[in-house]
């Protein structure tokens, strides 16, 4: 069970190479190895780095 918060998580999701959205309410696994969450680095417009 989760909880999914539109506003949040479509933000959180935006640099995702995978993002899951769910479809019919329910949240699918992705089908690439590991949990999906790899960053879609063309997304990304300038890195600073933080402390």
């Amino acid at each position: 069970m989760t909880e999914y918060l539109i506003n949040i998580n479509e933000a959180a999701q935006y640099f995702y190479k995978y993002p899951q959205p769910p479809k019919a309410g329910l949240i699918a696994p992705t089908e690439v190895p590991g949990i999906g969450n790899d960053i879609d680095e063309t997304k990304i417009e300038k890195e600073t780095k933080l402390r």
